[in-house]
């Protein structure tokens, strides 16, 4: 490849390896063949991934030719010439699989050595990419790298023999339509589950719901998938609580921290793990409110003293956030508690503080900032009015 050539390629193949975390390899060598193939290869089945093959497809220069490789697991590599340089993209998938496909696969090729979390971690760990938009981005970097290169045809060659598998253009309609059927009923079990506060009948329809169907669609990456299925999952649940009664200040809060979190995460697992937490936050708050006899109000302001209580607290700006006065949430939260908003929190903050003192080795000043009082001295003396003696004598109590 010529020195201008070159400078191009590796601009353009690392925009696609940053977006689409896409392998794309020169592969020229037999060393470098082997490389790729002990590091990509999970299963013998895979017939592509042997010397044999990435040779036959390297070595033999066809400059008007695009190679589609498929193999026994749906996986896939692209192998292309630039100028006379072998180019592989991939491995890469264009279809996520469900359980019943990986019945259909072990079952045509009979594989008992390897396991169906180790199918499904070899495929969630490769990237996800329409084919159309596959073939947009191929040809995209060939005209960029060389701009006067003539077109490729496409050439669909498959390692496989699998006429039941399931993919997008062989689903029947009668296959389908049982699909959406299963789909509608786990979604139904899974909203009842959320406004009854069972957390553990939601997370597993929504396990159900995954694994069933929601992979059957050619949608991003995986990653990009998962969190487009985490806010569909957010919305479901968000609309679920409020039914349940749950105080839209509470639901907010707890859907906004999942957004966080799925928008920063880095894995699937970061998100699936955030999604099934935020599940059970939703369970956990409505089988808590459901048991209290408190208006929204009283129940949004309960809430955010307990999750929000290491904070500097201002009243009046949690009025204005409940679109209330602030002589009007004092007032209707003595009528219904006994007691001030203000001592509500004072309590509470003490209780968070007789913990970390019983179980932590922090210093006054860390403990007084960590449940929300900036003044030592004065996070002792409150200590001492709830709990009859100074915070390090309780400390020298419950730890001896």
């Amino acid at each position: 490849m010529r020195n201008s050539t070159y400078e191009r390629y590796k601009v353009a193949s690392s925009l696609i390896q940053d977006f689409y975390h896409l392998q794309i390899n020169i592969l020229e060598q037999d060393d470098q063949i082997e490389e790729f193939i002990y590091k990509n290869r999970m299963h013998k089945v895979q017939a592509f991934f042997t010397s044999e093959i990435l040779k036959l497809y390297t070595e033999r220069f066809t400059p008007d030719s695009i190679y589609y490789l498929t193999d026994a697991f749906m996986v896939h590599l692209v192998i292309f010439f630039i100028e006379e340089n072998p180019i592989v993209l991939g491995p890469f998938c264009t279809l996520l699989m469900t359980d019943k496909d990986a019945r259909t696969i072990f079952e045509q090729y009979k594989i008992t050595n390897l396991s169906k979390t180790d199918f499904f971690s070899y495929l969630s760990s490769l990237p996800v990419i329409k084919e159309s938009e596959l073939f947009r981005m191929v040809t995209s970097l060939i005209h960029t790298v060389c701009p006067y290169a003539p077109e490729k045809q496409i050439q669909h060659v498959n390692f496989f023999n699998l006429p039941e598998i399931i993919s997008e253009e062989y689903i029947t309609r009668e296959h389908y339509t049982e699909l959406l059927e299963k789909r509608y009923t786990y979604e139904q079990h899974f909203i009842q589950a959320i406004e009854n506060g069972n957390s553990r009948s939601a997370i597993f329809n929504l396990h159900n719901m995954q694994m069933d169907v929601a992979y059957l669609k050619r949608i991003g990456t995986t990653l990009e998938n998962e969190r487009i299925g985490a806010a569909i999952t957010r919305t479901t649940v968000r609309l679920a609580a409020l039914r349940a009664g749950l105080p839209a200040i509470v639901v907010d809060r707890l859907s906004s921290q999942n957004t966080a979190v799925t928008h920063n995460a880095k894995s699937v697992e970061e998100i699936l793990t955030a999604k099934e937490k935020m599940i059970r936050e939703f369970c956990n708050a409505i089988h808590h409110y459901k048991d209290e006899k408190y208006s929204f109000l009283v129940q949004s302001a309960l809430y955010f003293f307990d999750h929000q209580y290491y904070k500097d607290i201002k009243l009046k700006e949690l009025a204005d956030e409940l679109n209330v006065s602030l002589n009007h949430l004092i007032s209707v939260f003595r009528k219904e508690t006994g007691i001030t908003p203000n001592s509500y929190l004072q309590k509470n903050r003490m209780k968070q503080a007789s913990i970390l003192l019983s179980s932590t080795d922090m210093t006054m000043q860390e403990i007084s900032s960590s449940v929300g009082v900036s003044d030592a001295n004065y996070f002792i003396k409150v200590f001492k009015k709830y709990y009859g003696e100074t915070p390090t004598n309780y400390r020298k109590r419950y730890r001896a």
